[in-house]
C-alpha cells in the first residue's frame, strides 16, 4: 500500500463483460485511488446516468485480474465531435481475481503488515557467516535464512498468529533478501474483509498503538478465498492470495524506524503472556472501549491542542474508573431515597430552573468525584506510579484545578489551574502515563514486569525528570 501505480487496462460492469472500456488505474498511498476512462460504463436512461456502482472489473495491460469495490463518478464529461470520458473514486483495490458480485467477496484468511510490526516483533531468520584465511583477510560471507516459528494465539473461535515473509530481489550484481513480519488472522468462518477488519484486524492495531506508543497504521493486506487457487502436482491447493490496496493517513512514515526503549513494551517483554494478553484486549475491549477511545484519539492527532489533549485524557481516567473500580458512596436506590428528602428540604420558593438544576445534581451526587477517582486508581497501581509521580496528592490537586478551570474557564479556579504550557504539557503526559499502566494491567501483566518496561522507557524516564 505504500508504493504508488498506474494500470492501463480495460474495464466493465460484472454483469456485462461485453462492455467494455479502456481506461487507467491510479493508485497513490496517500492522495487515493481514481479510475480515468476513455468513455463510460454508465447507461443514459433519460438524462439521468448511474454515478455509483457497487464492483467494477478489469484486466490490465500486464494481464493483472483486478476489481474495483465502491467506486463512485466524481468527473464527467463529453465532446461532438469527439467521446465521453469519466473518472471515479475508488474505495478498495483488488489485484489477482475478477469478482462478479461483493457476496463473493469472502476471505479465509488475512496477512496483514502495520507500521512498526518488524521493530516490536524483533524476530529475524538471517544468519551471517564471515570466513578469513590465515593471514585475516576477507574470503567470503555466506547469508542464511531460515523461516522463525511462527507465534500463534487463539481468540474465541479465530487462530491468529505472527509469521513471516521472505522477498528477494537479485541480479548478476547485488542479492537482496528482506522479512516482511505479518499477522495472519483464520476466522471460523469466511468472511468479507471488512467484517474481519472490524472484529480482528482494527482491535489488533489499537493493541499495537498500545504497545508502541505511536498511531499504528495498515501497510499491507492479502486475503485468501476458496473460490482463487491453483491444483499442485502433489494433490494439494494453493490458495492465491488478493492483495488490498486502500489510502494511507497523511501523517503515516512508512519507512519510520524506533528502537526498543522508545515503545512502550515489545513482543519480547510479553512473550511468555502473549495469547493471554491478546485474550484479555478482546474480551474487555466492549466494555473499556470509551477509555480506549479517548486515549487512541488523542494518539492518532498529534496537532491537537494539549488543552484538548489534557482534558480527552482526564475524562478516558474517569470512564476506565467508572467500568473496573467500584463508583458509588451509595446504590442508586439509596440514592433516590436521598434526593427525595434533599428535595422536599428545598424552600418552596425555589422553582422552576433553579429546582430542576438542583433535582439534576442530587441524581449524581453519590458517585465519585474526579479527586476520588484519580486517588483511587493511583493507589491501586501505587507501585508503578510512584516511579514516576513523586507527590501524588499534589499531582491530584493539579490536575482537579486544571480540568474545573479548562472546563468552565471561570476566574477564580485560574488561581489554583496549571496553564503554563510546558507545565501542562507535562501533566498531560503524566496522565497519559497512568492510563497506559492501567491498561498494561488490564492485559494482565504482572505489576513487577510493568516496572520494569517503564523503567526502560524513554518516554517515563523523562517523566520522573518533570
Amino acid at each position: 500500500m505504500t508504493q504508488p501505480f498506474e494500470y492501463i487496462g480495460f474495464w466493465w460492469l460484472p454483469d456485462s463483460p461485453q462492455e467494455k472500456v479502456s481506461g487507467i488505474l491510479k493508485f497513490d498511498p496517500i492522495k487515493g485511488c481514481t479510475l480515468d476512462l476513455i468513455g463510460t460504463l454508465a447507461d443514459i436512461y433519460e438524462g439521468e446516468r448511474e454515478r455509483y456502482f457497487e464492483l467494477i472489473v478489469g484486466v490490465t495491460k500486464d494481464s493483472k485480474l483486478v476489481s474495483l469495490l465502491r467506486c463512485l463518478e466524481i468527473s464527467y464529461g463529453s465532446s461532438t465531435p469527439g467521446f465521453s470520458r469519466a473518472t471515479y473514486s475508488i474505495q478498495t483495490i483488488l489485484v489477482g481475481h475478477l469478482f462478479n458480485k461483493l457476496d463473493d467477496i469472502v476471505f479465509s484468511d488475512l496477512n496483514l503488515s502495520y507500521t512498526y510490526l518488524n521493530e516490536w516483533v524483533g524476530i529475524a531468520g538471517f544468519k551471517t557467516e564471515e570466513k578469513h584465511n590465515e593471514k585475516g583477510h576477507f574470503v567470503s560471507k555466506t547469508v542464511s535464512y531460515e523461516f522463525p516459528k511462527e507465534i500463534e494465539a487463539r481468540i474465541g473461535d479465530c487462530n491468529i498468529k505472527i509469521s513471516f515473509m521472505l522477498n528477494d530481489n537479485a541480479d548478476v550484481n547485488k542479492v537482496a533478501l528482506s522479512q516482511k513480519t505479518l499477522i495472519s488472522i483464520h476466522p471460523s468462518q469466511p468472511a468479507s474483509f471488512d467484517t474481519t477488519m472490524s472484529k480482528f484486524g482494527y482491535p489488533l492495531q489499537t493493541f499495537l498503538t498500545l504497545s508502541i506508543g505511536e498511531a499504528v497504521h495498515l501497510l499491507f493486506a492479502e486475503g485468501k478465498t476458496q473460490k482463487v487457487y491453483f491444483d499442485l502436482p502433489d494433490g494439494s491447493v494453493f490458495l492465491k492470495p488478493i492483495e488490498f490496496f486502500r489510502p494511507l493517513p497523511e501523517s503515516i512514515e512508512p519507512n519510520k524506524r524506533l528502537q526498543d526503549y522508545q515503545m512502550l513494551f515489545t513482543l519480547k517483554d510479553i512473550a511468555d503472556i502473549f495469547e493471554t494478553c491478546l485474550q484479555n484486549w478482546f474480551s474487555k475491549e466492549e466494555a473499556l472501549r470509551p477509555a480506549y477511545e479517548l486515549y487512541f484519539g488523542v494518539m492518532s492527532s498529534k496537532s491537537m491542542y494539549v488543552q484538548h489533549q489534557f482534558l480527552s485524557l482526564v475524562r478516558a481516567i474517569e470512564s476506565y474508573h467508572r467500568r473496573t473500580l467500584p463508583g458509588k458512596y451509595v446504590s442508586d436506590e439509596q440514592n433516590q431515597d436521598i434526593s427525595k428528602c434533599l428535595l422536599e428540604a428545598i424552600p418552596p420558593w425555589v422553582e422552576g430552573n433553579f429546582r430542576q438544576s438542583l433535582k439534576q445534581r442530587f441524581k449524581y451526587q453519590h458517585e465519585f468525584s474526579l479527586r476520588k477517582r484519580l486517588s483511587n486508581i493511583l493507589d491501586k497501581f501505587t507501585s508503578m506510579v510512584d516511579t514516576f509521580l513523586d507527590n501524588k496528592e499534589s499531582f491530584i490537586e493539579a490536575v482537579v484545578n486544571t480540568r474545573n478551570y479548562l472546563t468552565h474557564l471561570d476566574k477564580d479556579s485560574k488561581t489554583f489551574a496549571i496553564t503554563e504550557p510546558i507545565e501542562l504539557y507535562n501533566m498531560t503526559q503524566k496522565l497519559r502515563a497512568i492510563l497506559e499502566v492501567c491498561f498494561m494491567g488490564e492485559l494482565g501483566i504482572p505489576s513487577e514486569k510493568i516496572i520494569a518496561i517503564i523503567s526502560r522507557n524513554d518516554r517515563f524516564r523523562s517523566l520522573r525528570k518533570n
